[in-house]
């Protein structure tokens, strides 16, 4: 995710390494609603 911000002109914001590698999991497996996934992922994009 890191990577990706910084190739968008964007800083990632994560305080728990554990919880994006659980957030990218859930994504891929469909376990995450995607309205639920991309709030995450906005809160961590300042």
């Amino acid at each position: 995710m890191v990577e990706f911000a910084e190739r968008n002109g964007r800083s990632w914001i994560d305080d728990e390494e554990d919880r994006t590698v659980e957030m990218m999991i859930a994504a891929a497996a469909g376990t995450v609603t995607e309205a639920v996934f991309s709030r995450w992922v906005s809160e961590r994009l300042p």
